[in-house]
């Protein structure tokens, strides 16, 4: 099976990617180790900045086709007390990721990809143009992409990686009945998100309204603990009615959050998405960034291909990922040590509770309108500001 690219993995980035080569006229496969729909551990938060990516990709609307629940607003609790209450933010989705990945692919079906499910990606063979897969077949195609998530057989063969312990991330998820969520007094409806600071060391914990029940869980870096299932056992009782625990489906999920490419591609391979370690250190945020690189390797994979020169396409795409997506990875593993560790935290909640503005900026960041850079500049202003007015 010969084809002008083929791309390892068909959750958002593959999709993504595959959608944007097909409709340029290129002959895609997509490969994937399961069957869709496909269930995948995820809180299901679609930020406004991934909201806007995917209908750069797929069309206005498209998450609202499979958005469960909306908000724009957002609590912050630390210690179960509330911190700070935000509103007007803009509009973020709640989204079960089966169905919303399911879209995904069947866009990139319909955009004329040739889409192969079942059947996993278990080596990059001999000269780096072809795909062996678990079932014995092998696909030929002249631009190779890894988008196969945070183990990604592609970045291992190709990038000789390895996940460091130290910059991986962990969560634990389940979905809850909304009866059994217990509620603040003045919020007798769970019409916003929940996030819940200090459940987890590095870490925090959620949760979202979607649809008929809520997302709860807990997510930190993994050198920070051993123990996750306490922690989310502990919160679960917190938030939620007695005996609710024992009747979930509790699903569990490691992350390179923090262990990013700084060259995501090696000639005519590239890794895109999770595969690339593509993932918001500080939140955990993955969605935005791995439909946001997609238009980035789609220009590059057909430049290379027009001009006749594949392997031109890893450069051209680690260049323009170092200007438009590692600035923001660098600056949240910047802002996690400046945030997490215990001392830190606990005056970072006090300033968020004297200075709601901090959370408002932070959102800015998750929706795409405001840099670290610009975050910090502004917080540090506002501090000065008070210093010398004293």
């Amino acid at each position: 099976m010969s084809y002008d690219v083929a791309i390892a993995g068909a959750g958002p980035a593959g999709s993504a990617l595959g959608t944007l080569l097909a409709r340029a006229g290129l002959s895609v496969a997509l490969v994937d180790k399961c069957q869709f729909p496909r269930s995948i551990p995820c809180g299901g938060m679609i930020s406004p900045r991934a909201v806007r990516a995917a209908e750069a990709v797929f069309g206005p609307g498209t998450i609202e086709q499979v958005g469960r629940a909306s908000s724009t607003g957002c609590r912050m609790f630390y210690g179960g007390r509330l911190v700070t209450e935000l509103d007007d933010l803009d509009r973020a989705f709640f989204v079960d990721r089966a169905e919303m990945d399911a879209l995904f692919l069947s866009k990139a079906r319909g955009a004329g990809c040739a889409v192969i499910e079942g059947d996993a990606v278990t080596a990059v063979g001999p000269a780096r143009r072809l795909f062996r897969l678990d079932s014995g077949r092998e696909i030929d195609a002249a631009i190779l992409v890894g988008a196969d998530g945070g183990s990604s057989v592609v970045r291992r063969t190709v990038r000789r990686w390895r996940p460091r312990r130290r910059r991986s991330a962990f969560g634990l998820v389940a979905d809850v009945p909304l009866e059994s969520v217990r509620l603040p007094a003045d919020g007798p409806v769970l019409d916003r998100p929940h996030i819940h600071f200090g459940v987890v060391p590095w870490g925090y914990g959620w949760v979202f309204p979607k649809g008929g029940c809520a997302s709860v869980g807990v997510a930190g870096v993994v050198a920070r603990t051993d123990n996750f299932r306490g922690p989310f056992d502990e919160f679960v009782s917190t938030v939620c009615t007695g005996g609710t625990l024992g009747r979930l489906r509790v699903r569990g999920r490691r992350l390179p959050a923090g262990d990013y490419e700084t060259t995501p591609a090696s000639g005519n391979v590239l890794l895109v998405g999770d595969a690339a370690g593509f993932i918001e250190p500080l939140t955990g945020e993955g969605i935005a960034f791995a439909l946001e690189c997609a238009p980035i390797a789609a220009l590059a994979i057909t430049d290379a291909l027009r001009a006749g020169r594949p392997a031109t396409a890893g450069g051209s795409y680690a260049a323009v990922c170092r200007r438009a997506i590692l600035p923001t990875l660098r600056g949240a593993r910047l802002a996690r040590r400046l945030f997490y560790p215990a001392p830190f935290l606990r005056n970072a909640v006090h300033s968020l509770a004297r200075h709601p503005e901090f959370a408002r900026w932070f959102m800015e960041i998750l929706a795409g309108t405001l840099t670290y850079p610009a975050f910090f500049r502004r917080v540090i202003g506002r501090r000065l500001r008070e210093l010398t007015s004293r």
